[in-house]
C-alpha cells in the first residue's frame, strides 16, 4: 500500500487530492519544512472569515491548521 500511495502522490503532486490521500492515510510519510512557520503539516483548510462572521454554527477553532479532522481523533 505505502508504493501505491508514494505512486499516487508523485502522479498527483500539487493537486489536493494527494493531499486529501495523506490525510486520511498517513502514506506518503511526509515531514514539515525546518524552516517553516508552522511545526506542522495542515490538517484542514482555515475557513473563510466570510463563514467566521456570519456563521454563528462555523468552528471557533477555525484558525487552527493542524487539529485531525472526525475520522483523525
Amino acid at each position: 500500500l505505502g508504493q501505491i500511495m508514494y505512486e499516487k502522490y508523485v502522479a498527483l503532486f500539487l493537486q489536493t487530492e494527494s493531499w486529501t490521500d495523506w490525510r486520511r492515510t498517513g502514506l506518503p510519510a511526509l515531514s514539515p519544512n525546518p524552516d517553516g512557520v508552522i511545526s506542522q503539516i495542515p490538517r484542514r483548510f482555515i475557513y473563510p472569515t466570510n463563514e467566521n462572521v456570519y456563521n454563528p454554527n462555523c468552528p471557533q477553532n477555525s484558525t487552527l491548521l493542524a487539529p485531525g479532522l472526525w475520522w483523525d481523533m
